[in-house]
């Protein structure tokens, strides 16, 4: 694995450790949304961020 990318080039994989505050920020974040893996949470959050760039021109699409 180099990068976070395992052998199959569709998969990245992502591992960290974060504080309590950190966690109790996320947790509150994944009961809003109504999610139930933090794997939703992430990719949700990615997606949101990705629009909001997009949205203010600085992707280059």
């Amino acid at each position: 694995m180099t990068n976070g990318r395992s052998s199959n080039d569709n998969v990245l994989n992502i591992r960290i450790k974060v504080d309590r505050k950190f966690e109790e920020k996320f947790m509150k974040i994944k009961e809003e949304l109504g999610l139930n893996s933090n794997a939703e949470v992430v990719r949700y959050l990615v997606n949101r961020y990705y629009k909001e760039l997009q949205q203010k021109g600085s992707l280059d699409m």
